[in-house]
């Protein structure tokens, strides 16, 4: 019983998650006239990467306004792959979380 439970689990999150990236690459998109928080997320994350820490993207100066551990989570894939356009490695890393 614990096998088959385990099983329909493993499904029922893999389905999920499958579910999630395919609407993340194929429905969203960032409007370039109203930017959202992963703009934010993915701009802060490049000045951790560059050893500037957490700064106000765009301002250049400390900031707390949104919550670190969102960023840290897209440090690894800025590293990476870096900020491209779409954004689209860092989208998929918040697909995982």
């Amino acid at each position: 019983m614990a096998r088959r439970f385990a099983l329909a689990l493993g499904i029922v999150v893999f389905g999920a998650l499958l579910l999630r990236v395919v609407f993340t690459v194929a429905v969203t998109a960032e409007p370039e006239d109203h930017p959202y928080d992963a703009l934010y997320y993915v701009t802060q994350s490049q000045a951790i990467v560059d050893g500037d820490g957490f700064q106000q993207p765009f301002v250049e100066q400390p900031d707390a306004h949104h919550p670190p551990l969102t960023t840290l989570a897209v440090v690894p894939a800025t590293a990476l792959f870096g900020v491209p356009d779409d954004t689209l490695p860092q989208r998929l890393t918040m697909c995982l979380i």
